[in-house]
């Protein structure tokens, strides 16, 4: 029997588009996601965890030195690095979180947007969790953005083939900061499902 985290993992290995929500949504993130960058510092090296065709990975070139992107789906990633082709400080890989080595430079900017919701199994979402605190130098920013519940942890499943898990807010945000990490900011782009989810933009600081 196939699992809800392999059904997730199905979903996003053959999809070719990352644009599930209205366009105004996409667009209010992007601005949001301007600002946050504004208020961070200059960067070495950034890290994308599910860049996707790489729209928002390249909102950091003017702020990072190199920038390397990951994602499960190599559709998306024929479109990002064809789109991004001339952009040398730009690279990307297809991998599975799992498959992501701990084992290299240590980021000073990560960024992980839409992929924890898409992590139906716990534990590879807190393991998820420790290789990002793990592969963030000191002094770094990490930028997690999805969608969450404002109460008790949801789940979801279409016809599709999407599966989606809202976690607790709450505990999803305590979840990083017993990693060491200070939440700095936390900003709503807006409420879903008739209010029960919420998609944040959230800003954590690594000492």
């Amino acid at each position: 029997m196939v699992s809800h985290q392999e059904k997730s993992e199905i979903y996003w290995k053959n999809t070719s588009n990352s644009h599930l929500a209205a366009p105004e949504y996409y667009e209010k993130k992007k601005k949001i996601l301007e600002v946050i960058i504004s208020h961070i510092p200059a960067a070495h090296s950034t890290l994308d965890i599910g860049c996707g065709n790489g729209e928002y990975t390249a909102m950091f070139l003017p702020k990072s030195e190199k920038i390397v992107g990951y994602d499960i789906s190599p559709g998306l990633l024929d479109v990002a690095r064809q789109n991004f082709a001339h952009e040398p400080k730009m690279t990307f890989h297809c991998a599975t979180v799992d498959e992501i080595s701990p084992d290299q430079e240590k980021f000073n900017t990560i960024l992980c947007m839409g992929v924890t919701s898409c992590i139906i199994d716990d534990e590879k979402f807190n393991a998820l969790v420790k290789k990002m605190v793990h592969l963030a130098s000191n002094n770094a920013f990490i930028i997690m953005g999805d969608s969450l519940s404002h109460h008790n942890t949801l789940s979801l499943e279409d016809q599709s083939g999407y599966v989606a898990k809202y976690r607790d807010l709450h505990l999803y945000q305590n979840t990083f900061i017993s990693e060491g990490l200070r939440l700095v900011s936390d900003i709503k782009v807006m409420d879903g499902y008739g209010g029960k989810t919420t998609n944040n933009l959230m800003l954590f600081w690594k000492k």
